[in-house]
Protein backbone atom coordinates (compact mmCIF):
# COMPACT_ATOMS: atom_id res chain seq x y z
CA UNK A 1 0.00 0.00 0.00
CA UNK A 2 2.72 2.15 1.14
CA UNK A 3 4.59 1.64 -2.28
CA UNK A 4 1.36 2.25 -4.36
CA UNK A 5 0.05 5.21 -2.88
CA UNK A 6 2.99 7.31 -2.94
CA UNK A 7 3.91 6.35 -6.37
CA UNK A 8 0.26 7.12 -7.85
CA UNK A 9 0.57 10.24 -6.43
CA UNK A 10 4.39 11.43 -7.82
CA UNK A 11 3.01 10.27 -11.11
CA UNK A 12 -0.31 12.59 -10.64
CA UNK A 13 2.54 15.18 -9.66
CA UNK A 14 4.98 14.71 -11.96
CA UNK A 15 2.31 15.10 -15.14
CA UNK A 16 0.80 18.18 -13.51
CA UNK A 17 3.60 19.95 -12.26
CA UNK A 18 4.93 18.79 -16.26
CA UNK A 19 2.10 20.29 -17.94
CA UNK A 20 1.97 23.75 -15.97
CA UNK A 21 5.42 23.99 -16.66
CA UNK A 22 4.80 23.91 -20.16
CA UNK A 23 1.73 26.24 -20.14
CA UNK A 24 3.69 29.44 -18.84
CA UNK A 25 2.01 29.28 -15.54
CA UNK A 26 3.70 31.30 -12.86
CA UNK A 27 6.88 29.50 -11.12
CA UNK A 28 5.84 30.25 -7.57
CA UNK A 29 2.18 29.20 -8.10
CA UNK A 30 1.99 25.67 -6.38
CA UNK A 31 0.58 22.50 -7.42
CA UNK A 32 -2.48 22.06 -4.93
CA UNK A 33 -3.73 17.97 -4.15
CA UNK A 34 -6.74 17.27 -2.55
CA UNK A 35 -6.57 14.22 -0.46
CA UNK A 36 -10.10 12.73 0.41
CA UNK A 37 -9.45 9.79 2.31
CA UNK A 38 -10.96 8.10 5.72
CA UNK A 39 -9.14 8.83 8.21
CA UNK A 40 -12.63 7.88 10.71
CA UNK A 41 -14.88 5.46 9.61
CA UNK A 42 -14.78 1.50 9.08
CA UNK A 43 -11.79 2.40 6.56
CA UNK A 44 -9.80 4.57 8.90
CA UNK A 45 -7.06 2.15 8.51
CA UNK A 46 -6.80 2.80 4.74
CA UNK A 47 -6.73 6.49 5.15
CA UNK A 48 -4.08 6.14 7.92
CA UNK A 49 -1.73 4.07 5.38
CA UNK A 50 -2.50 6.52 1.95
CA UNK A 51 -1.66 9.80 4.59
CA UNK A 52 1.61 7.89 5.89
CA UNK A 53 2.74 6.93 2.27
CA UNK A 54 2.21 10.42 0.95
CA UNK A 55 4.46 11.93 3.90
CA UNK A 56 6.95 9.32 3.92
CA UNK A 57 7.39 10.39 -0.14
CA UNK A 58 7.49 13.83 0.54
CA UNK A 59 10.10 13.47 3.58
CA UNK A 60 12.35 11.34 1.23
CA UNK A 61 11.79 13.28 -1.90
CA UNK A 62 11.05 16.57 -1.22
CA UNK A 63 8.01 18.72 -1.67
CA UNK A 64 9.10 19.86 -5.39
CA UNK A 65 8.47 17.94 -8.43
CA UNK A 66 9.38 19.15 -11.80
CA UNK A 67 10.25 22.48 -10.03
CA UNK A 68 6.92 23.25 -8.81
CA UNK A 69 6.04 22.86 -5.23
CA UNK A 70 3.34 20.40 -3.97
CA UNK A 71 0.71 21.52 -1.44
CA UNK A 72 -1.28 18.45 -0.28
CA UNK A 73 -4.64 19.48 1.23
CA UNK A 74 -5.66 16.84 3.86
CA UNK A 75 -9.55 15.76 4.23
CA UNK A 76 -11.27 13.59 5.85
CA UNK A 77 -14.64 11.90 4.70
CA UNK A 78 -15.31 9.35 7.33
CA UNK A 79 -15.73 6.41 4.36
CA UNK A 80 -19.14 8.49 3.70
CA UNK A 81 -19.84 9.16 -0.11
CA UNK A 82 -21.97 11.91 0.77
CA UNK A 83 -19.07 13.49 2.82
CA UNK A 84 -16.87 12.68 -0.30
CA UNK A 85 -18.89 14.53 -2.73
CA UNK A 86 -18.97 17.47 -0.47
CA UNK A 87 -15.20 17.73 0.38
CA UNK A 88 -14.14 17.26 -3.37
CA UNK A 89 -16.89 20.11 -4.08
CA UNK A 90 -14.73 22.65 -1.14
CA UNK A 91 -11.44 21.50 -2.83
CA UNK A 92 -12.09 22.24 -6.08
CA UNK A 93 -14.10 25.27 -5.43
CA UNK A 94 -13.11 26.74 -2.96
CA UNK A 95 -9.34 25.82 -2.57
CA UNK A 96 -8.73 25.41 -6.01
CA UNK A 97 -6.81 22.42 -6.43
CA UNK A 98 -5.39 20.79 -9.46
CA UNK A 99 -6.10 17.61 -8.92
CA UNK A 100 -7.96 15.39 -6.27
CA UNK A 101 -6.96 11.74 -4.86
CA UNK A 102 -6.99 9.11 -2.33
CA UNK A 103 -10.48 7.66 -1.89
CA UNK A 104 -10.70 4.77 0.64
CA UNK A 105 -13.34 2.21 -1.22
CA UNK A 106 -15.11 2.64 -4.90
CA UNK A 107 -18.73 4.48 -3.73
CA UNK A 108 -16.19 7.55 -2.77
CA UNK A 109 -14.41 8.19 -6.02
CA UNK A 110 -17.65 7.47 -7.60
CA UNK A 111 -19.32 10.33 -5.64
CA UNK A 112 -16.60 12.48 -6.73
CA UNK A 113 -16.05 11.55 -10.30
CA UNK A 114 -18.61 13.64 -11.71
CA UNK A 115 -17.05 16.78 -9.51
CA UNK A 116 -13.79 16.57 -11.16
CA UNK A 117 -15.24 15.75 -15.17
CA UNK A 118 -17.03 18.94 -14.96
CA UNK A 119 -14.00 21.11 -13.44
CA UNK A 120 -11.41 18.93 -15.40
CA UNK A 121 -9.58 18.37 -13.17
CA UNK A 122 -8.19 15.03 -12.69
CA UNK A 123 -9.13 12.46 -10.27
CA UNK A 124 -6.26 9.50 -8.95
CA UNK A 125 -7.81 6.93 -7.55
CA UNK A 126 -5.23 5.56 -4.41
CA UNK A 127 -7.10 2.32 -2.88
CA UNK A 128 -10.55 2.26 -3.73
CA UNK A 129 -11.56 -1.05 -5.35
CA UNK A 130 -14.72 -2.89 -5.37
CA UNK A 131 -15.61 -5.40 -1.75
CA UNK A 132 -16.03 -8.21 -3.17
CA UNK A 133 -12.69 -8.44 -4.61
CA UNK A 134 -11.41 -8.43 -1.08
CA UNK A 135 -10.61 -10.47 1.93
CA UNK A 136 -12.98 -13.56 1.84
CA UNK A 137 -15.19 -12.28 -0.53
CA UNK A 138 -12.28 -13.13 -2.66
CA UNK A 139 -14.35 -16.97 -2.58
CA UNK A 140 -17.08 -16.26 -4.16
CA UNK A 141 -15.05 -13.74 -6.67
CA UNK A 142 -13.11 -17.49 -7.58
CA UNK A 143 -16.48 -19.66 -7.87
CA UNK A 144 -18.28 -16.68 -10.25
CA UNK A 145 -15.52 -16.24 -12.23
CA UNK A 146 -14.65 -19.70 -12.62
CA UNK A 147 -18.34 -19.98 -14.52
CA UNK A 148 -18.37 -16.59 -16.42
CA UNK A 149 -15.00 -16.82 -18.20
CA UNK A 150 -15.36 -20.04 -19.78
CA UNK A 151 -18.66 -18.49 -21.04
CA UNK A 152 -17.27 -15.63 -21.97
CA UNK A 153 -14.81 -17.29 -23.81
CA UNK A 154 -17.08 -19.08 -25.59
CA UNK A 155 -18.66 -16.22 -26.62
CA UNK A 156 -15.43 -14.57 -28.12
CA UNK A 157 -15.07 -17.20 -29.87
CA UNK A 158 -18.43 -17.76 -31.14
CA UNK A 159 -18.21 -13.74 -31.97
CA UNK A 160 -14.63 -12.88 -33.00
CA UNK A 161 -13.87 -9.24 -32.27
CA UNK A 162 -16.66 -8.95 -29.60
CA UNK A 163 -14.77 -9.10 -26.78
CA UNK A 164 -11.12 -9.87 -26.38
CA UNK A 165 -10.32 -13.45 -25.03
CA UNK A 166 -6.61 -12.15 -23.60
CA UNK A 167 -8.43 -9.66 -21.41
CA UNK A 168 -11.22 -12.15 -19.94
CA UNK A 169 -8.57 -15.08 -19.37
CA UNK A 170 -5.97 -12.48 -17.24
CA UNK A 171 -9.59 -11.07 -15.47
CA UNK A 172 -8.79 -12.04 -12.30
CA UNK A 173 -11.43 -9.90 -10.10
CA UNK A 174 -14.96 -9.01 -11.03
CA UNK A 175 -13.97 -5.10 -11.56
CA UNK A 176 -11.36 -6.67 -14.34
CA UNK A 177 -14.28 -8.63 -15.67
CA UNK A 178 -16.66 -6.10 -15.88
CA UNK A 179 -14.26 -3.94 -17.73
CA UNK A 180 -13.08 -6.73 -20.26
CA UNK A 181 -16.97 -7.99 -20.25
CA UNK A 182 -19.74 -6.28 -19.29
CA UNK A 183 -19.22 -3.14 -19.86
CA UNK A 184 -18.08 -3.79 -23.68
CA UNK A 185 -21.10 -5.73 -24.11
CA UNK A 186 -23.52 -2.94 -22.71
CA UNK A 187 -21.81 -0.01 -24.11
CA UNK A 188 -19.70 0.98 -20.99
CA UNK A 189 -16.41 2.63 -20.72
CA UNK A 190 -15.26 0.63 -17.92
CA UNK A 191 -16.29 -0.86 -14.88
CA UNK A 192 -16.63 1.99 -12.87
CA UNK A 193 -18.65 3.94 -15.43
CA UNK A 194 -20.97 0.72 -15.50
CA UNK A 195 -21.70 0.64 -11.45
CA UNK A 196 -22.09 4.36 -11.45
CA UNK A 197 -24.55 4.22 -14.72
CA UNK A 198 -26.34 1.29 -13.87
CA UNK A 199 -26.75 1.68 -10.08
CA UNK A 200 -30.31 2.00 -8.68
CA UNK A 201 -29.81 4.59 -5.99
CA UNK A 202 -30.01 7.55 -7.83
CA UNK A 203 -33.56 6.69 -8.83
CA UNK A 204 -34.71 6.60 -5.70
CA UNK A 205 -35.92 9.47 -5.09
CA UNK A 206 -38.27 9.44 -7.95
CA UNK A 207 -40.15 6.65 -6.86
CA UNK A 208 -44.06 7.56 -6.57
CA UNK A 209 -45.38 3.89 -5.65
CA UNK A 210 -45.01 2.37 -2.17
CA UNK A 211 -41.45 0.19 -2.75
CA UNK A 212 -39.72 -1.56 0.07
CA UNK A 213 -36.04 -2.01 -0.81
CA UNK A 214 -33.84 -4.40 0.97
CA UNK A 215 -29.76 -4.52 1.22
CA UNK A 216 -28.31 -6.93 3.59
CA UNK A 217 -25.30 -4.67 5.59
CA UNK A 218 -22.98 -7.75 5.15
CA UNK A 219 -24.12 -7.97 1.31
CA UNK A 220 -20.41 -8.88 -0.12
CA UNK A 221 -21.45 -7.25 -3.54
CA UNK A 222 -22.77 -4.23 -2.03
CA UNK A 223 -20.43 -2.39 0.81
CA UNK A 224 -22.46 -0.96 3.88
CA UNK A 225 -21.00 2.54 3.67
CA UNK A 226 -22.53 2.73 -0.29
CA UNK A 227 -26.46 2.28 1.08
CA UNK A 228 -29.06 4.28 0.62
CA UNK A 229 -30.35 6.31 3.56
CA UNK A 230 -33.81 7.72 4.09
CA UNK A 231 -32.27 11.20 2.02
CA UNK A 232 -31.17 9.64 -0.93
CA UNK A 233 -35.22 8.00 -1.17
CA UNK A 234 -38.91 9.18 -1.44
CA UNK A 235 -41.07 9.45 0.85
CA UNK A 236 -42.92 6.47 -0.86
CA UNK A 237 -39.51 4.33 -0.22
CA UNK A 238 -39.21 1.88 2.69
CA UNK A 239 -35.45 1.03 3.01
CA UNK A 240 -35.03 -2.51 5.15
CA UNK A 241 -31.22 -3.37 5.82
CA UNK A 242 -30.86 -6.07 8.18
CA UNK A 243 -27.79 -6.60 9.63
CA UNK A 244 -26.93 -10.13 7.46
CA UNK A 245 -28.79 -11.77 4.82
CA UNK A 246 -26.00 -11.56 2.30
CA UNK A 247 -25.95 -11.30 -0.97
CA UNK A 248 -29.85 -11.43 -1.52
CA UNK A 249 -29.81 -15.12 0.28
CA UNK A 250 -31.01 -13.96 3.63
CA UNK A 251 -30.94 -17.70 5.17
CA UNK A 252 -32.83 -18.24 8.79
CA UNK A 253 -32.50 -21.38 11.01
CA UNK A 254 -29.58 -24.13 11.33
CA UNK A 255 -27.63 -25.28 8.73
CA UNK A 256 -28.25 -25.34 5.61
CA UNK A 257 -30.62 -22.71 6.50
CA UNK A 258 -33.92 -21.81 5.05
CA UNK A 259 -34.50 -19.16 2.16
CA UNK A 260 -38.71 -18.53 3.50
CA UNK A 261 -37.10 -15.16 5.54
CA UNK A 262 -37.08 -13.00 1.83
CA UNK A 263 -40.57 -13.91 0.35
CA UNK A 264 -42.72 -14.00 3.39
CA UNK A 265 -41.48 -10.67 4.33
CA UNK A 266 -42.45 -9.64 0.90
CA UNK A 267 -45.86 -11.03 1.55
CA UNK A 268 -46.25 -9.06 4.15
CA UNK A 269 -45.21 -5.57 2.56
CA UNK A 270 -47.91 -6.24 0.05
CA UNK A 271 -50.61 -7.39 2.32
CA UNK A 272 -49.97 -3.84 4.38
CA UNK A 273 -50.16 -2.26 1.05
CA UNK A 274 -53.45 -3.42 -0.01
CA UNK A 275 -55.19 -2.18 3.81
CA UNK A 276 -53.80 1.18 3.01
Amino acid sequence: MFVRSHMLLAAGAVVLASAFASSGARAEDPVKIGLIVPMTGGQASTGKQIDNAVKLYMQQHGDTVAGKKIEVILKDDATLPDNTKRLAQELIVNDKVNVIAGFGITPAALAAAPLATQAKVPEVVMAAGTSIDKGFNRVYVHNFLTTLKPKSLAMAERFPGLIDPAKVKRAYTIDAFDTAVTAVLHGFADSADYWRRASAKPWLASIRVPTLVINARNDPFVPMESLPGQGDASADVLLEQPDEGGHVGFLTGPFPGSVNWLPQRRSRRKARSRKS
